[in-house]
Order: C-alpha cells, then structure tokens, then sequence
C-alpha cells in the first residue's frame, strides 16, 4: 500500500502508471482474503485523484470494478490503526489512516455523481 501511495505522489517516472495500477490488480487478488482491502482501496483512489494522478472517473470506474468482485459488504468497525498517506500523517494523524481517507473518497465519489453533467 505504500508503493501504491509512494508511485502515485511522485510521479517524475514516467512509468509510475503501471507500477500503480500493478498494486491495485494485486489488491483485486487480495481482496477475497483479507477485509481490511475493502479499506484500502479507496484511500489509495482518493490519494490518486487529490494527487492529480488519475481522474475521479477513473477512480470511480476502478472502485465499481472492486465493487463487482466483492464478496462480502464493508467490514463492520473501523479500518483505522494503520496509516495509508505518509505524508498526511505528519500533519494529521487521524486523517491518514485507511478509513478516514476511504470515507474521503466515497464523499468524492457521492459528489462527483450529483455534479457530473452540471458543468
């Protein structure tokens, strides 16, 4: 997951593309295993699109793919106690960690849908 938000945030190689979408087939694997994907996902998405790496549509065309393979509906709890975006964390903690920065994206992800063909 940090390879993911690393190659996204600093994209002066022009290869950083498919090293990270290379994380998220991987996480596309893990996700039938282990609940805590169902987090993580979506904050790396959310990092993606703040970062200006990909388009809210794509992240969202990627979200629905996950969404379709996913066997199970989103763990109950809290997916927080790790920190996703490093860098956020140095400024705010609770904001970095996986379940903050996945209800950031499905905020973004509800707004991008009420707005789409408005502008």
């Amino acid at each position: 997951m940090y390879v993911a938000g690393a190659v996204v945030k600093e994209r002066t190689d022009p290869e950083w593309r498919p090293y990270f979408m290379l994380c998220m087939y991987c996480y596309s694997i893990l996700q039938n295993c282990f609940r805590m994907v169902q987090w993580i996902v979506p904050g790396l998405l959310g990092i993606a699109v703040q970062s200006g790496g990909i388009s809210s549509s794509e992240a969202l065309s990627i979200q629905e793919h996950f969404s379709s393979q996913e066997r199970r509906s989103r763990p109950g709890g809290s997916g927080a106690g790790f920190v996703l975006d490093m860098d956020r964390a140095n400024t705010d903690w609770n904001a970095a960690q996986a379940d903050s920065l996945a209800i950031e994206f499905e905020d973004m992800s509800l707004f991008t849908d009420f707005t789409d063909g408005i502008v």
